[in-house]
């Protein structure tokens, strides 16, 4: 279990702490730059 929670409180380390504290922001830009089914590929 503690393995599980880990992996589910993982938090990227290349991220700023704006981009951290504004996630909205982020996933935005992100969904702006990439193709929706490349979207699918990396983050599935």
């Amino acid at each position: 279990m503690e393995n599980i929670m880990k992996k589910l409180d993982y938090q990227p380390t290349n991220l700023s702490d704006y981009e951290l504290e504004n996630p909205l922001s982020t996933m935005v830009d992100f969904l702006d730059n990439n193709h929706l089914h490349q979207i699918r590929e990396k983050t599935w």
